[in-house]
């Protein structure tokens, strides 16, 4: 406390009439009294002196033992007493009595007046002014130094007090400030978390909720005193009675801990649901002393629980639905290919007896019964020819959705393409077309269907050429999800509106202008989706086309 140091100095300046101060470890003057008019007006103005001085107070006090005194003339020619200022064990400082001489000592006038000259001072006035500098008996000397000497160690212990002092009430606030720091972040998580904490004194009836908690129950924080009643007042009417019966068997029962899910009831009327658990402190009598425990806001969560139910409630419905109708799928179908069959096979019979006749009767009387009766025998044979493929191409549409014919494995593409080719050997030399082929992979296919589908495409493609030989390229590139084959013609093309169209039974594009009966790219699409692919055609009108389909590598 400087105000109350500089008092204790001035007055016992008044009684001794010493100057004194207190200075750092560099010269800086931090309390004082008594200054000597030669050292305010001259030694401590003009620079040169004023070094003498701080150099007297820095160099010459240095080496002075804690609780000691020593005695020294400044480099200006005056007497000084020092002993050293310690705190906590530590040199901070001086404390001075001086600007002196003692009593009976001879003052060298001369050696004064040389440095008044020296430093420019006017001499009358320094002269003047020591005269004024105390003169000291050395009982008095003494007895400032034994006043120095208690003084230098009250204040020492003072100050190394109040430094203990203001360090414990620095480490109380920040102990505060990190307390309260540490409240706002558990606050700020709770408010995050949805998480809530209370405690109940049953001793003292006295229950303490944390902000979190009234949030949940849809007040404003510490909006009133907590009670349990309050808090039996906000859970839900319906679970009401099995709250509080769940905390009273607990506490009765002595248990250790409990937890319940339950809804409250805000003002507003909005029902939320809670998490509740809660732990008991027990006395050395056994007896639940405190209760403590969390209530936790789980509303989205159980929303969520009831939407998933649902979903999976709505999922296996749908499951079954499907499994319903692909059994009813699956039936129709063996019905469809047992009646495409049955109706094939009947057909066959009295189709081949239309056929035998008509060509008879066409080698027989070809000629003799008039160019009409010829052109209606040739209409004849060329529609019960066309009946006889529309048969066949039915009857292969029908069996692609039988299991065995269906049952894949590994298969090498290339001998399924070279299969086809000798089935379309003539049709290749009759067209003047060529067939070239990339190396083909091993796929997981059935070796049948997958010649079936290479033969279908190869044969549309020379149908399809136009008045130019066919020029037709096969390949396959590797894809992540197995192998994507593509086959290329030079082509009529087909006309962007109907690339989708290609693929449906019974759709002809050009009707009788080329032969067909609209059923064998429908076949290849549905042997390939069988398969695990997919299949489609990119084409311009005039500009060929190009097939592309998919099937799964081997082993996959």
């Amino acid at each position: 406390d400087a105000r109350a140091i500089q008092s204790l100095m001035e007055e016992f300046h008044k009684l001794v009439n010493i100057p004194m101060a207190i200075l750092d470890l560099k010269g800086q003057v931090l309390v004082g009294v008594g200054w000597q008019e030669i050292c305010t007006r001259f030694h401590r103005v003009h620079s040169e002196t004023s070094r003498n001085c701080t150099e007297s107070d820095t160099q010459l006090t240095a080496g002075v033992a804690p609780g000691q005194v020593k005695s020294y003339k400044c480099k200006n020619g005056m007497w000084d007493l020092v002993t050293p200022l310690v705190v906590g064990g530590r040199h901070v400082g001086n404390l001075f009595l001086g600007q002196f001489f003692f009593e009976g000592e001879r003052v060298d006038q001369e050696w004064f007046r040389s440095n008044a000259r020296r430093y420019g001072f006017q001499e009358e006035p320094y002269l003047a002014a020591l005269e004024a500098v105390p003169r000291l008996s050395k009982e008095t000397s003494d007895v400032g130094m034994a006043f120095l000497t208690k003084l230098g160690g009250i204040l020492s212990l003072q100050s190394y007090s109040n430094i203990k002092l203001a360090r414990a009430l620095a480490d109380r606030d920040a102990l505060a400030a990190s307390l309260k720091e540490g409240g706002d972040r558990l606050s700020r998580a709770q408010e995050i978390a949805h998480l809530g904490s209370w405690e109940l004194d049953l001793a003292g009836n006295r229950l303490t909720w944390s902000d979190e908690v009234y949030r949940i129950f849809g007040l404003q924080p510490q909006e009133f005193a907590a009670t349990y009643e309050a808090f039996l007042e906000a859970v839900h009417p319906e679970d009401r009675a099995a709250v509080d019966a769940a905390y009273a068997s607990s506490v009765r029962e002595g248990r250790q801990s409990y937890e319940i899910q339950h809804r409250v009831v805000r003002r507003d009327g909005e029902v939320r649901w809670v998490h509740e658990k809660c732990e008991h402190l027990f006395d050395a009598g056994g007896r639940v002393i405190r209760s403590t425990g969390m209530v936790q806001d789980i509303t989205e969560r159980k929303q969520a629980d009831q939407l998933a139910a649902l979903l999976y409630h709505q999922a296996r419905q749908e499951i079954a639905r499907r499994q319903q109708v692909e059994t009813e799928l699956r039936r129709s179908n063996e019905e469809l290919g047992q009646f495409a069959f049955v109706i094939s096979h009947d057909l066959r019979s009295p189709l081949n007896a239309v056929t035998g006749f008509a060509n008879q009767l066409k080698e027989e009387f070809h000629g003799k019964l008039g160019e009409e009766a010829d052109t209606y025998l040739s209409y004849l044979t060329g529609a019960a020819a066309r009946m006889r493929r529309l048969i066949t191409d039915l009857l292969a549409y029908s069996r692609v959705a039988d299991d065995d014919e269906g049952k894949t494995g590994p298969v090498l593409a290339q001998e399924a393409f070279q299969a086809a080719m000798l089935n379309l050997e003539k049709m290749v030399r009759e067209t003047r077309g060529s067939i070239t082929c990339d190396p083909l992979p091993e796929v997981a296919a059935n070796s049948g269907l997958l010649t079936h589908i290479f033969q279908n495409l190869l044969e549309n493609a020379m149908k399809f050429s136009g008045e130019q030989p066919p020029r037709i390229h096969v390949s396959a590139e590797s894809q992540a999800d197995g192998w994507c084959f593509c086959v290329s013609d030079n082509g009529i093309g087909i006309d962007r509106r109907h690339l989708e169209q290609v693929f449906r039974i019974f759709k002809r594009l050009h009707g009788d202008d080329y032969e067909g009966t609209g059923i064998g790219l429908a076949v290849c699409k549905k042997i390939v989706e069988r398969q695990g692919g997919r299949i489609w055609v990119e084409s311009e009108q005039g500009h060929g086309a190009t097939f592309y389909f998919t099937l799964p590598a081997a082993g996959e």
